[in-house]
């Protein structure tokens, strides 16, 4: 699946959205397959508004590894809006570079915490 795909197919998760977590239910109807990996940065704890405490991802180019998921699913255009809505305006959606456990590097989206939400 990965060679036909660009990062517009591909959600990053460092949270909630994996099989077994909390909001799996939010991604489950796209479909697509899960690969585990990590993100370059960290995650700090939102300080105000419907997140507050939620950790937010700040990424960081040669930072730490923090431990996420891939979601690439070929429908995931489709549900972007609707992603986008139930992050709520306290996430902006960013293009990131994604590290599988394999050693391959994908481009990928993931949400991080905007201005609004202050760390």
């Amino acid at each position: 699946m990965t060679n036909a795909l660009s990062a517009i197919h591909r959600l990053a998760t460092y949270g909630t959205f994996p099989p077994g977590r909390a909001n799996h239910h939010v991604v489950a109807p796209i479909g697509g397959i899960w690969r585990e990996g990590y993100l370059e940065g960290r995650t700090r704890a939102a300080l105000r508004g419907r997140w507050k405490g939620y950790a937010g991802f700040e990424p960081e180019p040669a930072g730490p590894h923090l431990a996420a998921w891939l979601l690439e699913a070929a429908a995931l255009p489709d549900h972007w809006e609707r992603l986008d809505r139930f992050e709520g305006n306290a996430f902006q959606r960013l293009t990131v570079d994604f590290h599988l456990t394999t050693g391959e590097t994908l481009p990928a989206q993931v949400y991080v915490l905007g201005d609004t939400a202050s760390f």
